[in-house]
């Protein structure tokens, strides 16, 4: 019998049948080596989570029951305990994200997005950030005329005190197209 099945090298993946059969499927598609490779990859570059989980323990019984070097299940099982050191600082993280402020929240959720555009514009080419940045200042141009024209008209209406043809005060009119324009204003980063 399977030692994953049996509940003998990990008590996550044996909770998930869906979980243990994907990860016999990777094994029997990709091959254990490449599995291996990606595995290794993904859990490199930080990630963790059960389908990881259950494709580590399907390649640690694969290499407990082959004749695999003690060395490559070693390294299996190194790579595994940064796969759970990452998950462990995962999780001390949300923990004191909800510990902080609604305001302090906000400010961290901001900063990751600011994180994720960062790696996603380093992955651009110069001329298609040249690009980019051009288009956004030419959207951030045309909103601040808007803008003024609309706090323009507002200070020329607001002060007639006069009533449109809906009978709607014209501050009023104008103070809703002020709220408007601003939830439509996109932000500089």
């Amino acid at each position: 019998m399977d030692a994953v099945q049996d509940g003998k090298l990990s008590f996550t993946p044996d909770s998930n049948q869906s979980q243990i059969r994907r990860a016999n499927g990777t094994l029997r598609t990709k091959g254990w080596a490449k599995a291996l490779a990606d595995w290794t990859a993904d859990v490199r570059e930080g990630k963790c989570g059960d389908e990881q989980v259950a494709l580590d323990a399907a390649l640690l019984n694969q290499a407990g029951n082959s004749k695999a070097s003690g060395t490559e299940y070693l390294d299996i099982l190194s790579d595994y305990v940064t796969m759970m050191h990452n998950a462990g600082k995962g999780l001390q993280a949300g923990k004191l994200l909800q510990q902080l402020t609604p305001d302090g929240k906000l400010y961290m959720a901001e900063k990751a997005v600011q994180n994720l555009n960062g790696k996603l514009r380093s992955r651009k080419s110069p001329k298609a950030r040249h690009a980019e940045d051009a288009a956004l200042n030419d959207i951030i141009d045309v909103r601040d005329t808007a803008l003024q024209t609309i706090s323009d008209i507002f200070d020329a209406l607001a002060s007639d005190k006069e009533r449109t043809d809906h009978g709607v005060s014209v501050e009023d009119w104008a103070k809703e197209m002020m709220r408007l324009s601003a939830e439509a204003r996109p932000s500089r980063s």
